[in-house]
This record gives structure tokens, C-alpha cells and sequence, in this order.
């Protein structure tokens, strides 16, 4: 996350670059597309979301938006659970942004290339140029055996409770046969004085 953070911040920062350095006519809509992670883990047959923003940053109304990430997330490797991977948004102010989520579940373990999303658009409400870009790519992921998953992640406070409950009963027990034993030997110490 702190990655993908840092890459939006550098997308950021060359966006508002190349606008302060180039003061001549206006440049139209410039859309920031990011594709971020909201789960810690992919974990197989788990719920995972997929998260994708855009931006603004120009000085005109982007239109026609479309955000394509079929060929991101193969149905032979995920279901969707909820939302769609395909997504047309009539438009995006200056300044504003809009985002979308997705919840995937992983079908199969191991390592995972996640590529970036296509984003089109218009620049302008009257233009006929179509700009395309791409969004954040987050890259290699491990899906983990969602077996491997519990057993590395999964609260670990039944096991102990299990453990407590049984070191209880034989504490309890051994504590009980050592009062039975002391006391016999108390009673055979006044029978033998």
C-alpha cells in the first residue's frame, strides 16, 4: 500500500509539473487513474477488493470515461463477487474524482501478476480526441492456500484456550492428589506419635 501511495504521489507531482511549466492554452481534462489493494492479503476463496480511482487534474470536464480491467483479473484465476471490471462514467469535473471497487475471489494459490487497468476518455465536452492511459499496476501478489492463510493469520486465541483448559485439568488434578497425600501423611504421622 505504502507503494502504491508513493507512485500516486509521483503521478501526482509530474501532472502539476508539466502544467506549471507549460502556461500557454488550456490543456483540457488530465485523469490520475490509480488501482489499489483494500485487502491486506489475496487469499484463495476469500473475498478481496480491488479499488480504482480517478482524478481530475486539468481544467476541463473529462467525458465518455471508461475503465477496463477484464483482462486484469482472468475468470479462469477469479469470480466476482460484487461490481463489474468494466465501467463507463459520463463525467468528471476539474477537481473532482470518482472511485469504483470490486470484490474478487482468487481461485487458485501462488503468485499472481496484476496489471494495470485501461482508462479512456474525452478532454473535453466538445472534443473528438480520445486519450487512453492506464492505471497503477501494483504488480506481483502471493495468493496464499487459504489453509496456509489460517494457520499464519488466523487468531490463534481457541488454540490457547484449548491448551489453558487442558493444562487446567491436570494442574487442578495433580494439585488435588498432593492435598489427598499430604493429608494421609499428617493422619499417619499422629497415628505413629
Amino acid at each position: 500500500l505504502r507503494t502504491d501511495m508513493l507512485r500516486f504521489v509521483a503521478a501526482a507531482v509530474l501532472a502539476v509539473a508539466a502544467f506549471a511549466s507549460d502556461e500557454g492554452e488550456p490543456q483540457g481534462a488530465w485523469l490520475l487513474s490509480q488501482k489499489t489493494f483494500q485487502s491486506a492479503y489475496a487469499v484463495e476463496n476469500m473475498d478481496y477488493v480491488v479499488e480504482y480511482g480517478l482524478y481530475n487534474v486539468g481544467d476541463r470536464p473529462a467525458t465518455k470515461i471508461s475503465l477496463d480491467d477484464r483482462a486484469g483479473f482472468p475468470s479462469q484465476y477469479f469470480d466476482i463477487v460484487r461490481g463489474v471490471l468494466q465501467v463507463s462514467v459520463e463525467r468528471i469535473n476539474p477537481g473532482e474524482n470518482f472511485t469504483h471497487a470490486v470484490v474478487l475471489k482468487p481461485l487458485r494459490a501462488g503468485q499472481f501478476n496484476f496489471s494495470a487497468a485501461v482508462v479512456s476518455y474525452r478532454p473535453d465536452e466538445n472534443s473528438k480526441e480520445l486519450r487512453n492511459g492506464l492505471t497503477s499496476a501494483p504488480g506481483e501478489v502471493y495468493i496464499y492456500i487459504e489453509r496456509e492463510y489460517q494457520r499464519r493469520f488466523a487468531s490463534k486465541a481457541p488454540t490457547f484456550f484449548v491448551y489453558f483448559v487442558m493444562m487446567a485439568v491436570t494442574t487442578v488434578f495433580s494439585y488435588v492428589a498432593l492435598v489427598q497425600i499430604d493429608n494421609k501423611w499428617k493422619a499417619f504421622e499422629k497415628k505413629s506419635h
